[in-house]
């Protein structure tokens, strides 16, 4: 978790709160334009019922405030401490067995969900590569989901269905991992297409 000093911050967006649960901070002194998608993220799972654009955050000392836009009443005090730092947030698409798959801009030619398609049928991967991956329902087949990482150095994931504002039960695996498959197995690193990666 890391935590934002609010006295050197400002909220970005007017304090918009996005579909998936976050808002954003920057340096007071940083000139950047208020775009939607600039600064530092920050989420909390209370958050998911006030992205309506009826609300808005704000910062006091230590402590956010959500406030309705209309009457500036305070309905939600959130302490510093309390809120999660977005290392990295990924739109995915469920695959077949409920793994995530992030849709990215560059595509990977496919080989990312061949080699996941290959391990669910339990033959050896056409390559290796350690990355964790997140489950969820299979029922969930072909929903696009958005993926919060929220602790670069272990395992902290929340997954949000932005249609519904849900947070989705999921958990970690290792499909690809070496460990699993042995070696020889071939790297991640050595595939045609490096723009790629799972986080």
């Amino acid at each position: 978790m890391r935590h934002p000093v609010f006295q050197r911050h400002r909220v970005v967006a007017e304090g918009a709160i996005d579909r998936s649960g976050t808002f954003g901070l920057l340096l007071s002194s940083v000139p950047y334009p208020d775009a939607p998608d600039c600064g530092n993220r920050y989420f909390h799972e209370k958050l998911l019922s006030f992205r309506d654009g009826a609300h808005r955050i704000r910062l006091s000392t230590n402590t956010a405030l959500v406030t309705d836009v209309d009457s500036a009443e305070v309905v939600l005090e959130l302490q510093t401490e309390e809120l999660w730092y977005v290392h990295m947030m990924l739109t995915c698409q469920v695959l077949e067995g409920g793994l995530l798959l992030p849709v990215l801009r560059e595509s990977d030619g496919g080989w990312t969900e061949a080699a996941l398609k290959e391990a669910e049928l339990g033959q050896k991967p056409r390559f290796c590569d350690n990355s964790p991956f997140l489950r969820v329902d299979p029922e969930l087949k072909g929903k696009l989901l958005t993926k919060l990482r929220l602790d670069v150095h272990g395992n902290k994931y929340t997954v949000v269905d932005e249609e519904t504002g849900i947070v989705v039960p999921h958990h970690v695996e290792y499909p690809l991992a070496f460990k699993r498959w042995g070696v020889p197995c071939t790297p991640a690193s050595l595939l045609p297409n490096r723009s790629f990666r799972r986080f």
